[in-house]
C-alpha cells in the first residue's frame, strides 16, 4: 500500500511539471539510501501504468568515501533487471572535502553538492541520458527553503524540473510531493 502513495505522488508531480516524456533516458542518482532506492523502484513501476516509454539508468558516483558496499544495491537492481553503473568522480570528491573541513571538523555540504552534480552530469552524458532524476522529496524542499532563509537570507528551494542549458541536461525530482515518512514506510514494506 505504501508504494501506491509514492506512485501517486510521482504521478502528480509528473502531471504538474511534465517531468517524464516518451523517449527519455533517465539517469537516476543512486546513493544507496532509502530515497534513491525508492525512486528507482517507483520509476520502474510508473513505466507500467503511465504507459510512457522511457529508460532508467541507475548511476552511482563513487566519491571516494571509505567502507561503502554495493552488494545489496546491486542485487536489488539485478532483481529488477537494471544494471548499476558506478562512475568515479574526478578528482575523488572525498579527497577534496578533506581539504576543506570546517572549524567543527565537518565536511562541506555545498562543495560536495556542486561536485556531485558536475560528476552526475558527466556520467549522464556518457550514458546518453537527457534527464537526471534525483530523489529529493517534500521534506528536502522544506529543509532547503529554511536553510536558504537562515543562511542565505532568501526564500528559495529547488525546482521540480530544472534545465541546465549549458550542460544540455534536465534535472527532475519525481518524489517532490512524497514525504520522508512515506518513503521510509515504502522501503520497510519492500
Amino acid at each position: 500500500m505504501a508504494m501506491s502513495t509514492i506512485l501517486g505522488c510521482l504521478k502528480q508531480a509528473d502531471s504538474d511539471y511534465g517531468l517524464i516524456e516518451n523517449g527519455d533516458r533517465l539517469a537516476v542518482g543512486i546513493s544507496g539510501g532509502k530515497e534513491s532506492m525508492c525512486l528507482v523502484e517507483a520509476l520502474r513501476l510508473y513505466k507500467f501504468f503511465s504507459k510512457k516509454n522511457y529508460e532508467i539508468v541507475p548511476i552511482h558516483i563513487n566519491m571516494g568515501f571509505p567502507r561503502l558496499s554495493w552488494e545489496s544495491i546491486t542485487a536489488f537492481l539485478k532483481e529488477r533487471e537494471l544494471p548499476l553503473y558506478i562512475e568515479d568522480s574526478s578528482p575523488l570528491i572525498y579527497e577534496v572535502l578533506k581539504l576543506k573541513i570546517d572549524k567543527n571538523g565537518r565536511l562541506s555540504c555545498s562543495i560536495c553538492g556542486k561536485m556531485r552534480k558536475a560528476a552526475i552530469c558527466k556520467a549522464a552524458h556518457k550514458y546518453q541520458c537527457n534527464k537526471i532524476a534525483f530523489a529529493h522529496h517534500a521534506d528536502d524542499a522544506i529543509e532547503t527553503l529554511v536553510l536558504n532563509a537562515i543562511h542565505g537570507g532568501r526564500l528559495a528551494t529547488f525546482k521540480p524540473k530544472m534545465e541546465l542549458s549549458r550542460e544540455k541536461v534536465v534535472f527532475i525530482r519525481p518524489l517532490l510531493y512524497a514525504r520522508e515518512k512515506e518513503i521510509k514506510r515504502t522501503i520497510n514494506s519492500t
